[in-house]
């Protein structure tokens, strides 16, 4: 879901839903606003169209002493996460939105890092 400019994700969303996390936020932040600019946010971010946008690995977002975070996440591997697509950029780094700093709505998330999450917290 969005209002205009800003995504949030509810806490009733599966990942197909996904439209984008924290890390989708401040991309113009890290001086990553041509990506940002290239997520298509009228579909979520398990559709085709947003493939290369979610599989985008961020340095900032990598702990170097983790070797698994350069593998992709892909959902394709399970029944339960085949809706989901493939092609996921991980992350290791985690947001606490508290009670709803970032969606203006009184709920709390975390959501790990990477475009698309996947990550670890």
């Amino acid at each position: 879901m969005g209002r205009g400019d800003v995504w949030y994700l509810p806490l009733n969303s599966v990942a197909s839903d996904f439209r984008v996390n924290w890390v989708g936020l401040v991309l113009p932040f890290l001086e990553q606003q041509p990506l940002y600019d290239s997520a298509n946010k009228s579909a979520y971010l398990s559709d085709p169209k947003n493939a290369q946008y979610r599989g985008t690995r961020l340095a900032v977002m990598l702990c170097p002493s983790d070797a698994h975070n350069q593998t992709p996440f892909n959902g394709s591997k399970s029944g339960e996460t085949a809706s989901w697509g493939d092609g996921w950029a991980r992350g290791n780094y985690g947001a606490n939105a508290g009670q709803g700093a970032m969606n203006g709505e009184s709920q709390s998330s975390v959501v790990a890092g990477g475009i698309g999450g996947g990550g670890q917290v």
